[in-house]
């Protein structure tokens, strides 16, 4: 019995795909944030994804439907394994769209040229069509890999922090995507046109040579911005940035969801640069505003203010117990002991107040005032503890000494 020559293109074809989301999720590994999709899991979504793409392949045929619909799933997909922004989450869905159709629609224009079949044609013949999409597909994971490979993932990333640029590349790439499919409609002719052929594959050329032009633009300027903005050692927000972040949401919080302000400082850092050195205090410093990233969500505020003093702001639900347990988090996370070659240890810890808004206050000066009226508090009473501002100040926590 003779096989149907689509079967085997069809079973690669299956595979690429998988494959394919592997790579996308390796790369949302670079570009979004924590929590990432574990490389066990990668494997199952995949399949459901390809078993996805096939079906609605095989439900709705070559129109533009098939592509919303994945789109919609990849986007929820990165809203669902990936608590990044809105908009970060849109950026990365559409640069990935980009790519399947600026693809697709070349192979399915080179494939036109060399078949002497019109696009029409092509795409109502099982074999050439299977066969189109395999090589498709080996393009698009060729090109990821290069992609992982070669493109400063870190600078893309920082694309990805400033919601201007993501804005400016979020507009540009969905207007390429609504031309692209615009375009296909060269499949709903049956004659062949060279023109239109040619047309087929030089458009969603330009279009990825213009989006990559666009986002190297997008990468200068973002780090300008960036350098603009963040503190030279930690890479956290410098005071300037930080104190107007803050202000914008306050002032943008209209539904005044309850908000906290931590204002933090290192006790005895003086030891720690004096006995070994001021390169490694900067390492301690590193160190501590990694360990503010971890504690606090993606979109809160994390900032260095000068020296070994930080601000964290929580945006929204802020509750008493949530403001407790970060607090004592800080407080835990901070509470370190350094030792030297003679086996000497130097010790340091966290003084921290707290302001809550809109409680405290609905402006930054205000609970900036009112923070660091607890954090003096916090340091009267010994430091290695926090107090929460409400009118007075009041003891919070204190560690448990090493």
């Amino acid at each position: 019995m003779n096989m149907d020559p689509s079967v085997l293109p069809t079973i690669v074809l299956f595979v690429l795909i998988v494959i394919y989301w592997y790579w996308i999720f390796e790369l949302m590994d670079h570009l979004l944030k924590q929590p990432r999709l574990t490389k066990f899991l990668r494997l199952p979504v995949g399949i459901f994804n390809a078993f996805f793409v096939f079906l609605l392949s095989a439900w709705i045929g070559g129109t533009v439907i098939p592509y919303i619909l994945v789109t919609i799933l990849l986007f929820v997909e990165f809203r669902l394994f990936y608590k990044d922004t809105f908009i970060g989450n849109l950026f990365c869905t559409a640069a990935c769209v980009i790519h399947v159709l600026a693809f697709r629609t070349i192979t399915t224009g080179i494939f036109s040229m060399l078949s002497g079949f019109s696009i029409y044609e092509l795409s109502k013949n099982p074999t050439l069509y299977a066969y189109s999409v395999v090589v498709t597909f080996l393009f698009l994971n060729i090109a990821s890999g290069l992609i992982l490979k070669f493109l400063p993932l870190d600078q893309v990333h920082i694309v990805n922090q400033h919601s201007d640029q993501q804005r400016f590349m979020v507009a540009w790439l969905i207007t390429n995507i609504v031309y692209l499919l615009f375009n296909s409609a060269a499949a709903e002719n049956p004659i062949i046109h060279m023109g239109m052929v040619a047309n087929q594959i030089i458009a969603p050329l330009v279009t990825l040579i213009g989006t990559y032009i666009m986002l190297l633009f997008a990468i200068k300027t973002g780090k300008l911005l960036y350098q603009a903005e963040r503190d030279s050692l930690t890479g956290l927000y410098n005071k300037g940035i930080t104190d107007k972040l803050v202000a914008e949401h306050l002032l943008c919080n209209h539904s005044h969801t309850t908000s906290a302000f931590f204002m933090i400082d290192v006790d005895n850092f003086k030891d720690i640069n004096d006995h070994f050195g001021h390169a490694y205090g900067d390492q301690v410093l590193c160190e501590l505003g990694g360990k503010l990233l971890h504690i606090f969500r993606s979109d809160d505020i994390i900032g260095r203010i000068g020296g070994d003093e930080y601000i964290a702001y929580l945006k929204n639900g802020a509750t008493n117990q949530i403001v407790c347990e970060k607090a004592e988090e800080i407080c835990k996370a901070f509470h370190m002991v350094y030792q030297d070659v003679q086996g000497e240890k130097y010790e340091i810890s966290s003084s921290v107040g707290v302001a809550v808004s809109p409680k405290d206050g609905i402006t930054f000066e205000e609970l900036y005032r009112h923070a660091d009226t607890a954090l003096y508090a916090a340091k009267t009473v010994g430091k290695d503890n926090y107090q929460i501002y409400d009118g007075r100040s009041f003891r919070g926590y204190q560690a448990n000494r090493i």
